[in-house]
């Protein structure tokens, strides 16, 4: 379980709760059991809030020190994912 700085919550809370700050967390310091749970919730709402507020935090992550990681991996599965909706 990860447990995020400034929220009064963990990754085992639903992903819907975990907001920015969370994903932004998640980003950073996740392990396969959060990126999974949130490539879940993007799979099932694409342009949904959570949808939103990861393509935020992928753009609070360009140039810093992540690189080409997960959130660049993150923001292929999230086009990925919504380019099949609109099929």
């Amino acid at each position: 379980m990860l447990n995020f700085r400034n929220l009064n919550i963990d990754s085992s809370y639903p992903v819907t709760n975990w907001g920015f700050e969370g994903i932004l967390t998640v980003l950073e310091r996740g392990g396969i059991k959060e990126w999974h749970k949130l490539y879940k919730a993007i799979v099932m709402y694409p342009y949904g809030k959570v949808a939103d507020e990861l393509e935020e935090a992928i753009e609070a992550t360009k140039g810093g020190y992540l690189g080409e990681g997960i959130a660049d991996l993150f923001y292929s599965l999230l086009k990925d994912v919504r380019n099949s909706a609109l099929d």
